[in-house]
Protein backbone atom coordinates (compact mmCIF):
# COMPACT_ATOMS: atom_id res chain seq x y z
CA UNK A 1 0.00 0.00 0.00
CA UNK A 2 1.05 3.56 -0.54
CA UNK A 3 0.41 6.40 1.86
CA UNK A 4 -0.99 9.61 0.39
CA UNK A 5 -2.29 12.43 2.60
CA UNK A 6 -1.92 10.20 5.67
CA UNK A 7 -4.20 7.55 4.12
CA UNK A 8 -3.22 4.13 2.80
CA UNK A 9 -4.06 3.57 -0.87
CA UNK A 10 -4.04 0.45 -3.03
CA UNK A 11 -4.70 0.56 -6.78
CA UNK A 12 -7.42 -1.82 -7.95
CA UNK A 13 -7.34 -2.92 -11.59
CA UNK A 14 -8.91 -5.96 -13.13
CA UNK A 15 -6.83 -8.13 -15.41
CA UNK A 16 -8.31 -6.75 -18.63
CA UNK A 17 -5.50 -6.64 -21.20
CA UNK A 18 -6.53 -3.13 -22.24
CA UNK A 19 -5.18 -1.90 -18.90
CA UNK A 20 -1.70 -3.12 -19.88
CA UNK A 21 -1.32 -4.93 -16.58
CA UNK A 22 0.21 -7.98 -18.29
CA UNK A 23 2.94 -6.23 -20.22
CA UNK A 24 5.61 -3.89 -19.06
CA UNK A 25 5.14 -0.31 -20.14
CA UNK A 26 5.22 3.27 -18.95
CA UNK A 27 2.35 2.78 -16.49
CA UNK A 28 4.00 -0.30 -14.94
CA UNK A 29 7.34 1.50 -14.65
CA UNK A 30 5.64 4.47 -12.96
CA UNK A 31 3.85 2.20 -10.48
CA UNK A 32 7.08 0.41 -9.60
CA UNK A 33 9.05 3.65 -9.25
CA UNK A 34 6.45 5.10 -6.89
CA UNK A 35 5.71 1.99 -4.84
CA UNK A 36 2.16 1.56 -6.13
CA UNK A 37 0.83 -1.97 -5.70
CA UNK A 38 -2.16 -3.50 -7.45
CA UNK A 39 -5.01 -5.31 -5.76
CA UNK A 40 -5.55 -7.95 -8.44
CA UNK A 41 -8.81 -9.70 -9.20
CA UNK A 42 -10.26 -11.49 -12.23
CA UNK A 43 -11.18 -9.52 -15.35
CA UNK A 44 -14.91 -8.98 -15.78
CA UNK A 45 -15.62 -9.95 -12.18
CA UNK A 46 -19.16 -8.57 -11.59
CA UNK A 47 -18.94 -8.88 -7.81
CA UNK A 48 -15.80 -6.71 -7.69
CA UNK A 49 -16.30 -4.55 -10.76
CA UNK A 50 -19.86 -3.24 -10.75
CA UNK A 51 -19.74 -1.77 -14.26
CA UNK A 52 -19.49 -5.32 -15.63
CA UNK A 53 -23.07 -5.99 -14.50
CA UNK A 54 -24.29 -2.90 -16.33
CA UNK A 55 -22.41 -3.93 -19.50
CA UNK A 56 -24.04 -7.37 -19.29
CA UNK A 57 -27.52 -5.81 -19.16
CA UNK A 58 -26.79 -3.50 -22.10
CA UNK A 59 -25.37 -6.35 -24.19
CA UNK A 60 -28.36 -8.56 -23.44
CA UNK A 61 -30.88 -5.88 -24.38
CA UNK A 62 -29.30 -4.85 -27.69
CA UNK A 63 -28.01 -8.24 -28.86
CA UNK A 64 -31.12 -8.98 -30.93
CA UNK A 65 -30.97 -5.76 -32.95
CA UNK A 66 -29.30 -5.12 -36.27
CA UNK A 67 -27.87 -1.62 -36.52
CA UNK A 68 -27.42 0.22 -39.79
CA UNK A 69 -25.84 3.35 -38.36
CA UNK A 70 -24.21 4.85 -35.33
CA UNK A 71 -27.40 6.82 -34.75
CA UNK A 72 -29.37 3.55 -34.52
CA UNK A 73 -26.99 2.32 -31.82
CA UNK A 74 -27.26 5.57 -29.88
CA UNK A 75 -31.06 5.42 -30.05
CA UNK A 76 -31.12 1.85 -28.77
CA UNK A 77 -28.80 2.69 -25.89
Amino acid sequence: MRQIDNKLWLLQEDRDPSHSIRKRGLAQEYKEAHGIENLKHPAQSPDLNLIEGIWAIIKQRIRRYHFDSEEDIKEAL
